[in-house]
């Protein structure tokens, strides 16, 4: 359960963080590779978006902004 420090900050262990988000995006864009080829425009948009969730929890930093 992340704890608040003093500075009202959230402390991450940036290491163990980083780890499990490149993990989990890898897993979200493998699920994505073996997934058939889009067949509507519905699926095309919902693998889009799927796509971009992967590089968001790979690169994004919740409440904290985007920068690392």
């Amino acid at each position: 359960m992340p704890v608040i420090d003093e500075s009202g900050d959230w402390d991450f262990n940036a290491e163990v963080e980083v780890f499990w988000r490149e993990r989990f995006a890898c897993q979200l864009e493998d699920a994505l590779m073996r997934m058939p080829t889009p067949f509507d425009e519905e699926t095309k948009w919902f693998n889009l978006g799927m796509a971009h969730a992967a590089w968001i929890v790979r690169y994004g930093r919740d409440d904290l902004g985007w920068g690392k």
